[in-house]
């Protein structure tokens, strides 16, 4: 029925479309008393593409549920409970007196073979599939007794950040002697023995030999060497046997595992691995000790009749476990296994976590490898910090006790350390994590007489720079700040062994956060840096210069600052590996560049900044070159410096280069964003030549972006705007050569890029600029060139969105209007031109992109053949001007009308015709927007071809409100005329109501 219905009203005759005369003043003057409502869609409105994202959903988020602790992956259930333990504690009431165990290692009153009656097998079923990856990431998680008091801040400092630290910085290549011998740990009770002491120490004797024995010869029957990795998976084997015993309710196997476990810290044949074996070992002695605690906390619950008291069948499972820990031979196990079963111990009625840790503080003497024993207190200090946030006796003790082994250990580790070829240096490194944790236990909550004190100590007990490093690094910075002078001059007198660029690191960053008295600052620096510029290892050197960094940018003017980027820069001209410190070098220059984002010319001003620059190479120095290009684009104002001006070129220059092939596209849009942000921040006043010159520079050294040259394009077109305005629209001889000039950059500018669409967009602007300037020669030069580009696509095979042809097309048509015709060639040569390219264009079959344009080019040629134009520009003579209302002007206008409106119907009689119902589909919208121009613009004599549109819209199922709407645009269209007295008012009511009836 389409079909039929569009053939009938091609084979009528095409009306003659006659453009309906306008007096666009008056029309103006009757709108502004019509009523106005404002509307979502408006031919006038731009069309905005918006960027829709999903949100995530929630299922997504529950994708990825929170760890559970480790405790609750051992027993189910126990949390809340161990809360409301917490608010009362049951032992709290009780009068019953218990003796530790533990104060008499050697008493044998209980069994340690004995085993508690009541099992608690079902509290811990699901242990099963604990395995030792699962507690070694859980390692990080607050234990139960964290988690039911206040957060312990010097606890969390092991778990969340040095305990992965230490794994990640003790690796070693070599194999470690294990010890596989699990018998006689525990003294067999069942019957009475007598202990000899000398016996234990000859089997100790005996166990050294053979491990040295296994470093030697590569393993004995029960000593093996291992590499790290399976070290890891012995301890896990370790963990999963506890495990599977515990569930038995083997708890004596399980007592021995563990004690086997911690029996290996006493291996030091590989001392580089001894921190991560250190970390393997007590997690899985701290999960052996939350097993513990959760037995005797759910008995402390339990209700088995009347006269089952079980307050004191806990406090008797308590003592059970402790004179099992009492009966272990060795000393260094027993410490380790009673740190681990310290939260136990508090069921006790007279436990005293003071006394127990001053007791075995004082135990840990008796180990005498001196890294044994560090460690030792390290686990101390960690169950301490876990158990007993709040107390601080211990602290002194350990520190004082470390820092003395520390100073003495010169003489007992000398052969074995050449043994090991390990040299005192690396040896103190594998004491950093155990100073580092003690030296933040007292700095915690340290004041100025304790620190005092502490420093007395250090003094006469201590030359070590690892000592003073982390102890500086713990304290307060105030403290530190106010001592500083005192400090520094400590530090000439120690021992070397240990890095000092460490210890001047430390003082930076207290200094950066609080500086010390402004009498004081230079001194000081002054003072330190005589030692740190005699620093010749680069990578060493630049760590103390990082640190002090922002206390300089801080606290000193730019002098000082560029000083010691000249020393900086000296140090990293001799290095040998620039590799080695190019990543704190490009630490340092952001600071720098951040600390004079606003003023660049006080950065550009420092003379040793730009030579630092220059040191980076390949991707590094593109990075460095982008980071400051982004710091200069983001300040808010421009810069008329030339200097400033020629260096951040120079640093754009050096970015653009380092794009090549194989650069990703969005690093390469990235990059040029950057580049063009930079250009619109540069100001040279009214200097319009010298701007000129400085983008033609530009041009050269930018050409491989295209968006950079586009944007080029444009500041020029401004710049030629910008020189209109200066002259008010009079232009000399010498600002028309000017502009003339910028023309002839944009003209060979435009060629060298790839893209047809915006070089269209350019020309276009080029045009219009040069219609605003009187160029009418260029701006004919410029909109034939368009018209040339779009016939030439087919020959360049470049694929291009008609859409986004269609939309330059249409704002092209615009400016058409005022561009004069040509004396010779007509005054629509131009146009009669792009109708000619667009009719040859091969557009996409099914589609009605041209349609469109004619459709929007038929507007364009009614407002041609008006009197007066409804836009001119200034001292630009128009075709209203130029040819006036002459018979051969109007005749050309309507050949021009009736060639387009006949293009059009064959569109949509071809569109009709098609097979595919979505090209049908496009009739009618077309038929609407042909009727709209219609009515519009013509005259009555193609009403009768707007009714047959608008039948055929409808037909073609155009929604009912659509069709309405123009049916009311016309009637607004009718009482415009009919208040301007036009004479076709008449028939444009006549045609308003056909309109109704058909609808």
């Amino acid at each position: 029925i389409n079909a039929e219905y569009m053939g009938s009203c091609i084979r009528m005759e095409v009306p003659p479309w006659i453009p309906r005369a306008r007096d666009y003043q008056k029309e103006q003057t009757t709108l502004s008393t019509f009523s106005r409502r404002r509307v979502a869609q408006h031919p006038l409105k731009r069309a905005t593409t918006f960027r829709t994202t999903t949100a995530p959903t929630a299922g997504a988020a529950a994708a990825s549920p929170l760890p559970p602790s480790q405790l609750q992956r051992a027993s189910s259930g126990l949390a809340k409970a161990g809360a409301k333990a917490a608010a009362v504690n049951p032992l709290a009431a009780r009068n019953s007196v218990s003796l530790n165990p533990l104060a008499n290692p050697l008493a044998r009153n209980d069994p340690p073979g004995a085993t508690i009656t009541t099992g608690v097998s079902e509290l811990i079923a699901h242990k099963q599939e604990l395995s030792y990856l699962e507690l070694n990431r859980n390692a990080s998680l607050p234990s139960q007794q964290a988690r039911e008091s206040a957060p312990c801040a010097l606890a969390d400092v092991w778990t969340k950040e040095m305990r992965n630290d230490v794994l990640l910085r003790y690796q070693f290549s070599g194999r470690v002697a294990f010890n596989h011998d699990a018998k006689a740990l525990v003294l067999d009770d069942t019957k009475s023995i007598k202990v000899d002491r000398n016996a234990i120490r000859i089997q100790q004797l005996e166990e050294e030999q053979r491990a040295k024995a296994a470093a030697a010869g590569g393993g004995t029957a029960n000593v093996s060497m291992l590499t790290q990795s399976e070290f890891t998976n012995q301890v896990s084997k370790f963990c999963s046997e506890l495990i599977a015993a515990w569930n038995r309710e083997a708890r004596v196997d399980a007592l021995k595992l563990a004690i086997q476990c911690a029996k290996t810290l006493a291996e030091t044949g590989a001392p580089q691995f001894y921190p991560s074996m250190f970390v393997l070992v007590t997690d899985v002695l701290n999960m052996f000790g939350n097993l513990v605690h959760e037995r005797i906390t759910q008995r402390s619950r339990q209700q088995s009749g009347d006269n089952y008291d079980p307050y004191v069948e806990a406090i008797e499972t308590c003592r059970n476990w402790l004179y099992k820990v009492a009966s272990i031979r060795e000393l260094l196990p027993r410490v380790y296994i009673e740190l681990a079963l310290l939260q136990t111990t508090s069921f006790l009625p007279d436990f005293s976590f003071a006394k127990t840790l001053d007791r075995l503080s004082c135990t840990i003497r008796g180990l005498g490898d001196p890294l044994v024993s560090a460690y030792a207190r390290l686990y101390l200090s960690q169950r301490a910090a876990t158990l007993a946030p709040t107390l601080m006796s211990y602290r002194p003790t350990l520190f004082s006790d470390l820092m003395r082994t520390i100073s003495d250990f010169d003489s007992g580790v000398t052969e074995q350390l050449r043994a090991l070829h390990l040299s005192k240096t690396e040896y103190l490194f594998l004491f950093s994590p155990v100073v580092d944790f003690l030296c933040r236990s007292i700095g915690e909550a340290c004041s100025e007489a304790q620190f005092q004190e502490l420093l007395n100590q250090y003094s006469l007990t201590s030359d070590s720079a690892l000592v003073l490093t982390h102890l500086i690094s713990a304290m307060p910075a105030k403290i530190v700040s106010s001592h500083a002078a005192v400090l520094v001059a400590q530090v000439r007198d120690l021992d070397k062994s240990y890095p000092t660029h460490r210890l001047y690191a430390a003082f930076g960053r207290k200094f950066t956060e609080v500086p010390p008295a402004p009498e004081e600052r230079l001194p000081l620096l002054n003072d330190i840096w005589k030692h740190v510029t005699k620093i010749t290892d680069a990578s060493q050197y630049v760590v103390v210069v990082e640190a002090f960094f922002p206390y300089l940018l801080k606290c000193f003017s730019a002098r000082e600052v560029d000083v010691l980027l000249g020393d900086l820069l000296k140090h990293a001209t001799a290095a040998r590996s620039f590799e080695e410190i190019s990543g704190k070098l490009h630490q340092i220059v952001n600071m720098v560049i951040e600390a004079y984002r606003v003023d660049f010319q006080q950065l550009m001003a420092l003379e040793n900044f730009l030579p630092l620059l220059d040191l980076f190479q390949n991707e590094s120095r593109a990075d460095v070159s982008r980071r400051v290009l982004d710091a200069f684009v983001r300040r808010a104002s421009s810069t008329a410096d030339t200097v400033v001006q020629h260096a951040i070129f120079e640093i754009g220059k050096t970015l653009h280069d380092s794009i090549d092939s194989l650069t990703p596209e969005d690093e390469q849009r990235a990059v040029a964003d950057l580049i063009r942000k930079f250009l619109h921040k540069l100001d040279f006043g009214n200097d319009v030549e010298a701007q000129l010159t400085f983008f033609v520079e530009c041009r050269e050294a930018f050409p491989n972006l295209g968006v950079v040259k586009s944007e080029l394009v444009q500041l020029v077109c401004g710049l030629a705007m910008k020189t209109f305005k200066m002259m008010r629209g009079r232009h000399t001889k010498r600002s028309l050569t000017f502009v003339k000039a910028c023309f002839a950059y944009c003209f060979i500018t435009i060629p060298s890029m790839e893209e047809l669409l915006p070089r269209l967009h350019l020309l276009h602007l080029c045009g219009q600029t040069a219609l605003m300037n009187g160029l009418l020669v260029l701006a004919d030069n410029f909109y034939k060139t368009i018209i040339t580009l779009i016939s030439d696509v087919e020959k360049t095979q470049e694929v291009v969105s008609e859409p986004l042809l269609v939309e330059f097309l249409r704002a092209l048509l615009g400016s058409l209007l005022v561009l004069p015709g040509h004396p010779k060639f007509g005054p629509f040569y131009i146009v009669q031109g792009l109708v000619t390219v667009l009719k040859e264009y091969k557009w996409a079959p099914g589609g009605d992109s041209r349609a469109r344009v004619f459709i929007d080019m038929l507007g364009l040629l009614s407002a041609s053949a008006q009197p007066s134009f409804i836009t001119h520009i200034a001292k630009v003579e128009s075709n209203d001007t130029l040819f006036g209302s002459t018979p051969e002007y109007t005749q050309a206008t309507r050949d021009v009308l009736q060639d387009l409106l006949q293009c059009v119907l064959d569109d949509m009689t071809q569109l009709s015709q098609s097979p595919q119902a979505q090209t049908k589909a496009l009739v009618g919208p077309l038929a609407v927007q042909l009727f709209a121009r219609l009515v519009s613009c013509a005259g009555p004599e193609c009403h009768g071809l707007a009714l047959n549109l608008l039948n055929l819209a409808k037909k073609n199922g155009v929604a009912a409100s659509r069709l309405q709407s123009e049916v009311a645009h016309t009637a607004a269209l009718a009482r415009l005329l009919t208040t301007t007295n036009s004479p076709a008012a008449g028939a444009m009511r006549q045609l308003q109501q056909l309109l109704s009836q058909i609808l």
